[in-house]
C-alpha cells in the first residue's frame, strides 16, 4: 500500500480552516462517555435498533446484512449554498476473514424531499434519493458509490491492495460553481498519521448532497465470514447544515393517556435505557402557570415503558402536564415531552371519535411479494407512508375527544424491515413500534387513547383465520390450524 507521509493535524486544519462559522451546527459524538446499551444516542437513529449497540465507548455495528446505518436527525443539509465537513475513526475485526467487499463511511444526500423521519430510515436498498455513500473498503480504496443504482460508482480508487485495521475518515463537501460541489475525502493511519488513499470528486449536482448524513457499515455478502465496523468520535459541521435540536430520537419516544372520571393513567414510552442509565421517570403539572411536580414513576425494562397512575385527578379541566428524564453523559441533558390531559367531555350531547387500524409504513415496492426497504430495491422518493405528516394533520382537524386504534399499529415484515423472530424479537418489535409512536405521538399526547392489538401486532399475521384454513381438530376439540 503507498503511504504519503502528512500531519493528521494539519489535514483536519485546511479543511476545517474552509468552514463558514457554523455555531449549534457542529455535532460531537458522545459515544465515550455513554454506557455500554443498544440505544446509541437521542440526535441519532440505528437502523436497525438491533444492529447497533454502544461498547467501550464506541458505536458497533453488530449485524452483518449489508449496509447499516446510524442517521444523525438534528443536522440535515438543506436546499442553499454551503459546506458539510464530517469526521470519524473506524476499527475493523475481520479475525475469520471477510467475503464481499466489506466497507464503512459516510452516507450524504440522503431523501432530500422526505421528511427527516423518513430519511432516517434509509438503509440496505438502493433507490431513488438514497444518496451517496463515500467509503473505504476493506483493502483501503476509496470511493463514491450512486447509491441510487444498483452497482454504480462515481469513483472508485483501486491502487491499494492491503488490509487496514484502524482508519481516521476526513469528509469535505463545498460548493463550487454552477450549482455544484467538490467532494473531498481521505482516510489516514491513526498511528502513523500516514494518507492510505485519498479521492477528490468535482461537478456533483447540488441536490445529490442535501438530506440527511449517516455513517454506513457494509459487512460485505453476509455469510459465516463476517466483517465488523466500529465508530468512535464522529464529527459533523458546516454551513449548509441546519441545525433541529427538536429532532432528537429518544430518550422519550411517545406518550399515550386514558381518564376515567378521577383516575388518570399515563404511559410513556422510551428507547431501551443502558443498564447504568437513570431509570425513572417525572411528571409535572400546570398548577396557575407554574409547572408542579406529582409523580415519579420506574422504568420497564423490558418493554421501556413507564406508567403514571394517577387518583382523585380533575376531570373536570384541561391541564398541561410534561414528563422528564434526566441522561446523564458527557453532561446531564433533561429531555421533555408536553402533553393535555383532555377533561372528561361529560358536558357534551355527543363526542368525536377517531378509529384507526393497519398502520403501514411504506408502500410495497412490488406489490405481488411481501418485501419491505430491505427488498433489495426500494424507491425511496415516492414508497414512504412514514411519518403519515398528511394524515396526521387532516386528523387534528376534528378535535376528536377519543382516538381508537384498532390493531395493526405494528406489521412484522416489511414494514419497514423483514421480521426478525429469533433473539432480537424484542428489539425488532420496538424498532417498528416506535415508528407508530414518533407518527402518532402529536395526537396521543392531548387526546386520550385506546389501543388494543391485532395479528400481526403480535408478529402471527392472519392469526383470526388464518386464510380461511380449516383448524382441524383434536382429541379435546380444540382447534390445531
Amino acid at each position: 500500500m503507498k503511504k504519503i507521509p502528512v500531519l493528521l493535524l494539519a489535514v483536519f486544519f485546511l479543511i476545517s480552516s474552509s468552514c463558514s462559522r457554523t455555531g449549534n451546527n457542529r455535532y460531537v459524538s458522545e459515544w465515550k462517555k455513554s454506557p455500554d446499551g443498544v440505544w446509541i444516542g437521542p440526535e441519532l437513529w440505528a437502523n436497525r435498533l438491533q444492529d447497533w449497540k454502544v461498547q467501550d465507548g464506541k458505536l458497533v455495528c453488530v449485524s452483518t446484512k449489508p449496509m447499516r446505518t446510524a442517521h444523525l436527525t438534528t443536522r440535515r443539509a438543506l436546499e442553499r449554498e454551503g459546506n458539510i465537513n464530517s469526521t470519524v475513526y473506524v476499527s475493523m475485526d475481520n479475525e475469520d476473514g471477510y467475503s464481499g467487499i466489506p466497507s464503512a463511511g459516510f452516507l450524504i444526500g440522503a431523501g432530500r424531499d422526505l421528511d427527516y423521519r423518513a430519511a432516517s430510515l434509509i438503509h440496505h436498498s438502493y433507490g431513488e434519493q438514497a444518496g451517496l455513500y463515500i467509503g473505504l473498503d476493506v483493502s483501503g480504496n476509496l470511493f463514491i458509490r450512486d447509491f441510487e443504482k444498483e452497482d454504480e460508482y462515481l469513483q472508485y480508487n483501486d491502487n491499494n491492495n492491503e488490509i487496514w485495521d484502524e482508519v481516521y475518515l476526513i469528509l469535505s463537501v463545498k460548493p463550487q460553481s454552477d450549482d455544484h460541489y467538490l467532494i473531498k475525502v481521505s482516510a489516514i493511519d491513526p498511528v502513523t498519521n500516514l494518507v492510505i488513499d485519498k479521492l477528490e470528486t468535482a461537478n456533483i449536482s447540488a441536490e445529490r448532497t442535501e438530506g440527511n448524513i449517516a455513517l454506513v457499515a457494509h459487512s460485505g455478502s453476509g455469510n459465516s465470514k463476517k466483517t465488523y465496523f466500529a465508530f468512535s468520535n464522529w464529527q459533523v459541521s458546516g454551513s449548509k447544515l441546519n441545525y433541529e435540536p427538536q429532532h432528537t430520537m429518544g430518550p422519550i419516544m411517545g406518550i399515550q393517556y386514558m381518564l376515567s372520571r378521577s383516575s388518570l393513567k399515563i404511559k410513556v414510552q422510551l428507547m431501551p435505557l443502558a443498564i447504568k442509565d437513570e431509570h425513572t421517570l417525572s411528571l409535572d403539572i400546570k398548577v396557575d402557570d407554574t409547572w408542579k411536580n406529582i409523580s415519579r414513576a420506574t422504568i420497564d425494562t423490558v418493554s421501556c415503558t413507564a406508567l403514571f397512575d394517577i387518583e382523585e385527578w380533575d376531570y373536570k379541566n384541561d391541564i398541561p402536564f410534561r414528563v422528564h428524564y434526566n441522561l446523564k453523559r458527557k453532561t446531564n441533558h433533561k429531555y421533555t415531552e408536553t402533553g393535555t390531559i383532555k377533561h372528561d367531555p361529560h358536558d357534551k350531547d355527543s363526542i368525536t371519535v377517531l378509529s384507526l387500524s393497519c398502520i403501514e409504513q411504506i408502500i410495497k415496492p412490488d406489490k405481488n411479494r411481501w418485501l419491505g426497504i430491505d427488498a433489495g430495491y426500494f424507491p425511496w422518493a415516492t414508497n414512504m407512508l412514514y411519518p403519515h405528516n398528511q394524515l396526521i394533520e387532516n386528523l387534528k382537524q376534528f378535535d376528536a375527544d377519543l382516538l381508537f386504534f384498532a390493531g395493526d399499529q405494528v406489521y412484522e415484515g416489511a414494514s419497514p424491515t423483514a421480521a426478525d423472530t429469533g433473539p432480537n424479537a424484542r428489539l425488532d418489535y420496538l424498532y417498528k413500534w416506535y415508528l407508530w409512536c414518533t407518527s402518532y405521538n402529536e395526537l396521543t399526547a392531548v387526546i386520550p387513547s385506546v389501543s388494543i392489538p391485532d395479528d400481526h401486532d403480535v408478529y402471527h399475521g392472519n392469526l383470526w383465520g388464518a386464510w380461511q384454513s380449516h383448524p382441524g381438530r383434536t382429541k379435546g376439540g380444540c382447534g390445531t390450524g
